[in-house]
């Protein structure tokens, strides 16, 4: 399986989402995601990059992680969009998501 879940290719709007297997098999264990954007860290050209994990056991474990262009709604939904269609060809499905809105 690739590294690159997905990626628009996109010049200006650039959005690349990573995962491994493990990784989406973590996915595929929680039926709770978890998701924040982390600023600062990022390659210049993208404003964030974007993490969804999941609990094993007590502890949150980093599952998969997204180079982000803004905080635009459009981006965030093209990047789930992107990763959920990801999970459903290999059989994950979400029962919930949360998300951090704080920017």
């Amino acid at each position: 399986m690739p590294f690159v879940l997905y990626d628009n290719g996109s010049s200006d709007n650039r959005i690349i989402v990573f995962g491994t297997d493990a990784g989406l098999n973590l996915l595929a264990e929680n039926d709770t995601w978890y998701m924040d954007g982390i600023y600062g860290t990022s390659p210049p050209q993208f404003e964030q990059l974007f993490v969804i994990r999941v609990h094993v056991g007590e502890i949150p474990v980093s599952a998969v992680y997204a180079l982000l262009p803004s905080k635009c709604q459009s981006v965030y939904e093209e990047c789930l969009n992107g990763l959920l269609d990801a999970c459903l060809l290999r059989d994950i499905r979400p029962h919930a998501i949360h998300s951090d809105h704080g920017h």
